[in-house]
């Protein structure tokens, strides 16, 4: 299929899983030879768990192991970070069930950013969970696709926030076209 970002070719994959379980990870980032089957014993055993990261660290351009940021490993504090616009999943860490994945529809963004509205959606529908274990390198490096697009990653981000927020209130979501004009009217002093 044409290149129409991470979001669209994971949807395909997702498409085409047939197995009870899907994992994610990008493609320059390094598991560690026992996530999947961590993931797999964790997921069989907590039947209410939709989605299952692991705590993981920065792997450098030189491959030095850095920083491990603090991940909570309960749904409702997964949850609470994740309304707050804290860091709580690392999307190149997950595990979800295939049949919960695909009803939610999988992603509804079709390049960066796409991760954190997922969380979200799964966790309307599904408990969220990570190990408490390092089972992940992620690669940092300019020419990654996060670091190149921070600033829309964070707004794709926030309009995932605002979505989840209405979708609470039974209020109908706006699109990610109507938060970018109505976010970039308001004045700087009121951006978030």
């Amino acid at each position: 299929q044409p290149n129409r970002g991470q979001g669209a070719a994971r949807n395909a994959g997702i498409r085409l899983c047939e197995t009870e379980f899907v994992a994610i990870m990008d493609a320059d980032d390094i598991s560690m030879p026992s996530r999947l089957t961590r993931q797999v014993e964790f997921l069989k055993s907590h039947q209410d768990v939709g989605m299952l990261g692991t705590h993981f660290v920065f792997l450098g351009p030189k491959g030095k192991t850095g920083f491990q940021p603090p991940l909570a490993c309960d749904h409702s504090r997964i949850l609470a970070d994740l309304l707050r616009g804290r860091h709580a999943m690392c999307n190149s860490s997950m595990m979800c069930r295939t049949s919960t994945l695909k009803r939610l529809g999988g992603y509804r963004i079709a390049g960066c950013g796409e991760d954190w509205d997922l969380f979200l959606r799964m966790g309307e529908t599904a408990q969220l969970a990570n190990l408490n274990e390092v089972l992940l390198s992620v690669r940092v490096h300019g020419g990654s696709s996060t670091g190149k697009n921070m600033r829309l990653v964070r707004t794709r981000a926030a309009w995932a926030r605002l979505c989840a927020a209405k979708r609470a209130m039974s209020m109908p979501e706006i699109t990610f076209e109507q938060f970018t004009t109505e976010r970039n009217a308001r004045p700087f002093w009121r951006r978030e």
